[in-house]
């Protein structure tokens, strides 16, 4: 008690010193508090998906997530331990059902997406998936925006007013804290159909490349 009885009469005795030496301490505190916060957000990123540990994104040689799409297909081919491997471009997209547009964000991917990410299939037939480029997979929250309660396979969308694709599946929704976010799967091969050059050759294109090990 005597020490705090010091510390107090030096405390007042120097109230300008005082408050800025407080205020400084609690700035400091509570800029601590707020960088630990973050960083365990940020640790716990990712961590929901199955099988994380075996997930590895692909990098270019400048730290670039957008790599050619060859690199797919050469990690498969070359990498025996490679045991699934996709590549996924990110957008948003219009959505047209009966008339009604609803914006989705959307994943153009290929089928290796569902080895690479096993989300489960609550609607619908996991071998059916992107048999047919022409076939699309909702979350659960992208099918419950356009038909609410309304089982969804069978059913028809229109893509950016540009391709029709039937709805083959429903998944789980990606977990909240993933660098992946998505309401719908779309096959590649589409966005490549509709990007035809002048002359009909097809663009190149980067993608983000995932591989499981």
């Amino acid at each position: 008690m005597k020490a705090l009885s010091i510390y107090y009469r030096i405390l007042s005795r120097n109230k300008v010193f005082s408050l800025i030496s407080i205020g400084g301490f609690s700035l400091s505190l509570a800029v601590v508090v707020l960088l630990l916060s973050f960083i365990r957000s940020e640790k716990q990123y990712d961590q929901s998906i199955p099988e994380v540990g075996q997930i590895y994104r692909i990098l270019s040689n400048d730290h670039s997530a957008y790599i050619p799409e060859q690199a797919r297909d050469k990690l498969l081919s070359e990498f025996p331990q490679v045991v699934a491997a996709t590549k996924v471009v990110f957008g948003n997209s219009p959505i047209l059902y009966k008339k009604q547009n609803t914006d989705l964000r959307v994943l153009h991917t290929d089928s290796g997406f569902f080895r690479v990410f096993s989300l489960p299939v609550v609607a619908g037939q996991r071998e059916a998936l992107f048999r047919d480029p022409h076939q699309a997979v909702l979350t659960e929250s992208g099918a419950k925006k356009i038909f609410g309660e309304v089982n969804p396979i069978g059913e028809i969308l229109n893509i950016s007013h540009e391709h029709d694709v039937e709805v083959v599946a429903v998944v789980q929704d990606l977990p909240e804290k993933s660098s992946l976010q998505g309401e719908m799967f779309c096959s590649a091969e589409l966005r490549i159909q509709y990007s035809l050059t002048s002359n009909g050759e097809k663009q190149a294109y980067l993608y983000n490349i995932f591989l499981k090990l």
